[in-house]
């Protein structure tokens, strides 16, 4: 495991640790637990009173309904080159780098396979609502062959989750890294170039090819890699180090504050 992902995978559990002790409460709610927040380059998230965990070709359920004592329940064998998982309402968009599989929670203890969607190989963080999955595809030498532009947004259709399908692909300037969504806004971490703004109901539609970056934050030294949304508050991981930022739709973004790594 590299500096980067060892270093965004404690900021993820920072994360659910605090969502968890925020209002903790010795008598464990185990009917109602709360969900933790990750960001679309995780290896595992929780959902419930479970956590799920992918390597290059498995997803494995744990059972944390008491935090003191997790017990792995069962594995499932997803595909190959898997990447990323992502949930998000009763399914977990799982990311590899010949495509996006779809597994259900009807019984969260024991996710079932619903579809999946091929694209070109590459790298391809991925997160969605209610109707549309976002994945960013990029080319480095872990990813496989690519196509010659910098990197593109897939925008897949999955209003029937059995058959999810391509609306578009959006090509980039720049490669595009992790992402998260809030409302309309669909916030993209391009590296070097920093995190820009794209807007969904532009994103979302076929004919429209231009116009959709509607903001972005970027300095000398900041990198984008991957972002959390939490509450009103946007966590990057760059290369060089974590950042907290505010966005307002009027203001843009102000930086709160950094913290680096060496």
């Amino acid at each position: 495991m590299n500096n980067r992902i060892y270093f965004f995978l404690s900021i993820f559990l920072t994360l659910f640790v605090f969502a968890c002790s925020k209002d903790y409460d010795a008598n464990y709610d185990k009917s109602n637990p709360i969900d933790g927040k990750s960001g679309s380059t995780a290896r595992m998230v929780t959902k419930g009173n479970y956590l799920y965990v992918v390597d290059n070709s498995t997803l494995k359920v744990y059972d944390i309904s008491n935090p003191s004592n997790p017990a792995f329940l069962n594995t499932a064998n997803v595909g190959m080159d898997i990447e990323t998982i992502y949930p998000f309402g009763e399914h977990l968009f799982i990311g590899s780098m010949s495509g996006m599989y779809v597994y259900g929670l009807q019984n969260p203890a024991q996710p079932n396979f619903i579809s999946n969607f091929t694209h070109i190989s590459a790298c391809d963080p991925v997160v969605a609502n209610e109707d549309f999955a976002f994945i960013t595809l990029h080319s480095s030498n872990q990813c496989g062959r690519w196509v010659t532009t910098n990197g593109q947004i897939d925008i897949v259709n999955i209003q029937n989750i059995n058959s999810p399908y391509l609306v578009k692909s959006q090509f980039t300037d720049t490669n595009p890294f992790g992402l998260d969504l809030k409302d309309t806004l669909l916030f993209v971490c391009h590296g070097t170039a920093g995190l820009k703004l794209y807007d969904t109901r532009l994103l979302t539609d076929p004919y429209n090819q231009s116009n959709v970056v509607v903001g972005g934050f970027q300095q000398s030294g900041f990198t984008a890699n991957d972002v959390i949304l939490w509450q009103d508050k946007v966590y990057v991981i760059g290369d060089n180090g974590f950042y907290q930022l505010e966005y307002n739709n009027v203001t843009g973004f102000n930086l709160i504050s950094t913290l680096a790594i060496k």
